[in-house]
């Protein structure tokens, strides 16, 4: 009993006939040595195996995360920006000098970074980010 081809492979055997009917050969290695590579080349020119539909489709997820990664991103920073406007942070310094002088330079920027990164909420940055921005 003879084994059924799989949709894939005999939608590739008719593509590979099509093929062969254009350059009038039944079979591949019919096909004349002069038009050889031209064949071959239509041949993987016109067709998309499994592997590469599949690798194409993940290229095209992985543009369209990058895409929106980035969006989020920009949105994020408008709303809640990554780094304090530097007239802030001075601000903060000399004002948590005056109450603790004792604190290194070192502590100070560890404090202010603290206040700004993990104790600010995402609205009030956006607030002091457009106060400094002016």
């Amino acid at each position: 009993m003879a084994k059924p081809i799989e949709k894939g492979k005999r939608k590739y055997m008719e593509y590979v006939q099509k093929k062969l009917k254009k350059f009038r050969v039944d079979d591949p290695a019919k096909v004349p040595n002069k038009h050889k590579k031209k064949f071959y080349d239509e041949l993987d020119k016109g067709w998309e195996s499994k592997e590469e539909k599949e690798q194409k489709r993940e290229k095209k997820q992985e543009r369209k995360h990058k895409k929106r990664a980035k969006i989020i991103e920009a949105v994020l920073n408008k709303i809640a920006p990554k780094q304090p406007p530097k007239g802030w942070w001075d601000m903060m310094r000399t004002k948590i000098r005056k109450d603790s002088p004792e604190y290194s330079e070192k502590v100070l920027d560890k404090v202010v970074g603290e206040i700004w990164y993990n104790k600010m909420a995402p609205d009030k940055k956006k607030d002091v980010v457009t106060q400094y921005e002016s």
